[in-house]
């Protein structure tokens, strides 16, 4: 088993399987929550009116993300 290595926004270089790293379902990845969180990431639950939970993770947040 090998393992990737990726280069945060910050420009810092992170092993994909070493703690604290963020992945969004697009396919980015970040070093730290609080990289992910400048590029725009967020985790959020929100709980529709018949009680069910939805999980949203997703760095669509971000404006810089929308002209990329």
């Amino acid at each position: 088993m090998s393992t990737d290595y990726r280069t945060c926004e910050c420009g810092e270089t992170f092993a994909d399987c070493a703690d604290g790293v963020v992945f969004c379902n697009c396919g980015m990845a970040w070093c730290s929550e609080e990289c992910a969180a400048v590029d725009g990431y967020r985790e959020e639950v929100i709980t529709h009116e018949d009680g069910s939970e939805e999980e949203i993770r997703s760095c669509n947040f971000s404006p810089r993300r929308r002209f990329r």
